[in-house]
């Protein structure tokens, strides 16, 4: 692979697992606080 392929796909895996870990945590606040589940469809629909 060349050097721009492997930087690219170091920054697609970087990207994909901190989007893990934030849907984690938001996951997990979730479940702490009920309230919040509203918000986060909202904003899942402005995308």
């Amino acid at each position: 692979m060349n050097p721009e392929a492997s930087g690219l796909a170091d920054f697609l895996l970087s990207f994909y697992s901190l989007n893990y870990l934030l849907n984690h945590a938001t996951n997990l606040v979730q479940q702490r606080c009920p309230q919040l589940k509203k918000k986060k469809n909202n904003m899942n629909e402005n995308i």
